[in-house]
């Protein structure tokens, strides 16, 4: 297993991602395709992660300007108010020395009522072992 590797990334239910799973990514990706395929919304997705993570929901809805502006419009209306995230990679455990142990995260959000008082469900584990649920 190589370090900064990306083995599943899972989005669900962003703009024009109904449902998108990536597998075996490398540290270098090429994301290619026609106008309107996705790409942008795919990389919005990862920065509405981001800013969900470093300020909270409230930050990432608003920075993406709202509900109405980031829902996948494919779902049914009650399912278009939730967002899943998911992702595993790899990742070595310290930077600073020449150890070459490698740690294996996965990380699972899920953000239901996303057009009101959103409810968030989150989990990290670490090498299977459970850090946050």
């Amino acid at each position: 297993m190589t370090d900064k590797t990306i083995h599943t990334l899972k989005i669900t239910n962003y703009k024009s991602i109904d449902s998108l799973t990536l597998k075996g990514l490398a540290p270098f990706s090429v994301f290619a395709g026609p106008n309107g395929s996705g790409k942008s919304n795919f990389f919005d997705a990862l920065d509405f992660v981001s800013l969900f993570i470093q300020g909270g929901i409230d930050s990432a809805r608003r920075t993406h300007g709202g509900f109405n502006n980031f829902h996948s419009e494919k779902r049914r209306k009650h399912k278009s108010r939730q967002f899943a995230f998911e992702i595993e990679c790899s990742l070595r455990s310290n930077l600073d020395n020449d150890n070459d142990s490698v740690d294996v995260y996965h990380y699972v959000l899920n953000i239901y009522e996303l057009d009101g008082s959103p409810k968030i469900k989150e989990l990290l584990e670490i090498n299977k072992k459970r850090i946050i649920d």
